[in-house]
Parts: structure tokens; sequence; C-alpha cells
């Protein structure tokens, strides 16, 4: 993944706004920051077996760390009114992007393997 994506992207735009660095993100997560930005640029996705946990502690830590104003710009732009409804907005925002790219990268992977030689012999396919 060399150019940002969904994920990187809304990660990006949530620490902006919150104005939390990727730092105090990363030492929220017990990550090493570099880690952090790898996500932020587009680079990297978190592992799919720690997912639900790290969205857990993305949308904690935004909401937590945020300014006042910062948190109140993401109140408005996700049209809650309290600080726990906020995080779970934001977690059910993250885990659609991530999961979003994981579809993405199945089907990508698939057509891949559909460029073998081998399979280029198939003369249909049913895909639903």
């Amino acid at each position: 993944m060399e150019d940002k994506n969904r994920f990187s992207i809304l990660l990006e735009h949530l620490l902006e706004v919150a104005e939390v660095k990727n730092y105090t993100l990363a030492k929220r997560l017990q990550y090493d920051v570099s880690y952090i930005s790898k996500w932020v640029s587009g680079r990297m996705l978190p592992a799919k077996k720690t997912e639900k946990r790290v969205m857990e502690g993305i949308s904690a830590c935004v909401v937590d760390e945020a300014t006042d104003d910062g948190r109140n710009l993401l109140l408005r732009e996700y049209g809650v009114s309290i600080p726990s409804d906020l995080k779970a907005a934001i977690y059910d925002n993250l885990i659609a992007e991530y999961d979003y790219l994981q579809e993405e990268l199945n089907m990508l992977q698939y057509l891949t393997k559909m460029a073998h030689p081998v399979l280029r012999r198939v003369s249909q396919l049913d895909i639903v």
C-alpha cells in the first residue's frame, strides 16, 4: 500500500482534528510510533488479529486526548452530543474503513492468483 487509503486518511483526519500526536497514540496502544506513522501514511494497516483492540484504542485516545475545540468539532462532525457516543461512532467508522480495505485486498489477491497461467484456461467464472 503505497498511496493513502481510506483508513489512513480517516486516521490522519482524526488525529489532526483532535490535535493528538502519533506518539500519544503509540503510547496509548503500546506500539512503536513507527507503526502509527505507517498507518497514517498508508504504508501499512493494523494486523487483523488486533483489529478490535486497536480500533477501540484509537477511538478512546482520540476522544480522551483531544483538545476541547477538537472534541467539539468531532462531536459536531459525527452528530453526537456525548463523548461515549463519539467513541462508538469513531470506532464504527474506523472498522468500516478497515473492513473495506481488507475486502479490497482480498479481491486483489484473488485476481492476482487468477492471473496464473493455469487459471487462465478457466472459460467461465461465476462470482457472487
